[in-house]
């Protein structure tokens, strides 16, 4: 049989810029048309940094190298998606497959295309084939849970990007087996998909074969630049953006960013371009997969809060009206703080944090919250606790512990909290741990009096100023004391 021209032409130094240059002589228009996706990414791209630039600064990294290992290591291995088995295996058969088809696709293109190594590359085409089934498999299940089952929401440039890949693979798989049917290439025998589909074409002319052929590969190229185009602007962007995202994930989960209450206003989110660099670059990496939501309690419990709609909503939001006005100020108000929705994001994305985020701006900038807060807060400044408790009532000494002075020390200072002190459930808590620490011989003590509100229920609900009174005031109390 007549070997394809792309076979038979050797290069002459064998290296990849040799082939590339070869592939830009014989393609110049589709290389061309590569160039300017390039060129609209690189746009893109810096639109993308010129917004983050502008956004507000995050908190340091702290241990970059770790976190690098640890964000690969949850790329590579998926492991944030497996908490639902069918999930997890759709998401390493797409990333495995897709990965491994690129991996093949440049090599067969550009380390070893023409002549005797194209012919004796059997281990990369048969990495070819198994990749292409896996990956298949992965946009099939992705198909029937969002598109079939409507499992998860998908917007239409998702759908067209969704079918863009399913095209695209199955046109690639068509090109390997009519390249069996017509050239008999030496690996064949390694591929088995290929050698099946091509045993299957092998009786058609050899000129259908060709134009099928040529057909075939007009379709992947165009199905290519078609999913360059539409990556950055539907939500498998996150592809690229997740590995970046777990890099700058919290640590430790739910620790509130820092505010700079000595710079000017606003304090907080106001506006698009006063949300956090890590903020901004969250809501682009969101996969829109829901789990925040289904893992939310305050959802399930029927209010109004859906940590996904927040986050499309800011995706969504414009200059003008406030932020929180543009997401639901009263969902922002339903969330309990408990960290469910940080937890579970397979990419390491906070919805609390940008929900603390518009907390903040409602109290500190707009000062407006729910009436039922200023109670909360007038009892912390004049109190010392969130129900406004008197504190000579309160359980100074219940755990049965003797109350370290200033300029005391001892083993183990025991913290009672606010619930220690004032309720009577966490009260006998307290008893109890009093009682295994006398018993086990540990010279441990409580603050008594000195004790008041470490301000946290002022924290989560946006009081950055009263949270840094309490601390501040905490900090002293303790630093007069050696344990």
């Amino acid at each position: 049989r007549l070997r394809l021209v792309s076979v038979t032409h050797h290069a002459k130094d064998g290296t990849v810029w040799s082939e590339l240059r070869y592939a830009i002589d014989v393609y110049p228009l589709l290389y061309l048309l590569w160039g300017a996706v390039g060129l609209y990414w690189a746009v893109l791209g810096g639109l993308g940094i010129g917004a983050l630039v502008r956004a507000r600064p995050d908190r340091p990294l702290e241990r970059p190298l770790g976190r690098a290992l640890a964000a690969l290591g949850e790329v590579f291995l998926q492991r944030g998606v497996w908490r639902t088995p069918l999930a997890g295996a759709m998401h390493k058969a797409l990333f495995g497959g897709w990965l491994f088809v690129l991996i093949g696709f440049v090599a067969t293109h550009y380390l070893a295309p023409r002549g005797q190594p194209w012919q004796q590359s059997t281990l990369v085409h048969a990495l070819l084939d198994v990749a292409a089934v896996l990956a298949l498999g992965g946009l099939l299940v992705a198909g029937w849970r969002r598109h079939a089952r409507r499992e998860i929401p998908a917007s239409f440039l998702d759908t067209g990007l969704w079918a863009l890949l399913l095209v695209t693979l199955l046109a690639g798989i068509a090109a390997q087996g009519l390249l069996v049917a017509d050239a008999a290439p030496a690996w064949r025998r390694a591929a088995p998909v290929s050698r099946a589909l091509g045993g299957l074409l092998a009786g058609a002319p050899e000129g259908t074969l060709r134009a099928a052929y040529g057909w075939a590969w007009s379709l992947v190229h165009a199905g290519l630049l078609g999913m360059a185009i539409l990556l950055p602007l539907t939500k498998w962007r996150h592809t690229l953006l997740a590995p970046v995202s777990l890099l700058t994930r919290p640590r430790p989960l739910g620790r509130p960013a820092p505010l700079d209450l000595e710079g000017p206003e606003p304090f907080s989110a106001l506006g698009p371009r006063d949300l956090t660099r890590k903020e901004r670059l969250d809501i682009w990496a969101c996969t829109r997969c829901g789990r925040c939501s289904a893992a939310c309690p305050a959802l399930e419990a029927g209010r109004t809060l859906d940590p996904l709609a927040i986050i499309g909503g800011l995706e969504a939001a414009r200059g003008g009206a406030p932020l929180a006005l543009q997401v639901g100020e009263g969902a922002l108000w339903d969330c309990t703080t408990c960290m469910a929705c940080v937890e579970v994001c397979p990419v390491g994305i906070s919805p609390l944090d940008m929900i603390l985020d518009l907390r903040r701006e409602r109290v500190l900038d707009a000062a407006v919250f729910p009436p039922a807060l200023a109670e909360v807060y007038r009892g912390i400044e004049r109190r010392g606790n969130p129900w406004g408790q008197p504190e000579d009532g309160a359980a100074d000494d219940g755990a049965g512990l003797p109350v370290l002075g200033e300029g005391e020390a001892c083993e183990v200072l025991v913290w009672a909290g606010c619930m220690g002190r004032h309720d009577p459930r966490a009260g006998a808590a307290l008893r109890a741990l009093g009682a295994v620490l006398r018993h086990a011989g540990v010279h441990a003590a409580t603050l008594g009096a000195a004790e008041g509100c470490c301000g946290d229920p002022a924290r989560r609900t946006g009081n950055e100023y009263l949270w840094r009174t309490r601390a501040e005031e905490t900090a002293a109390v303790l630093g007069a004391r050696r344990f």
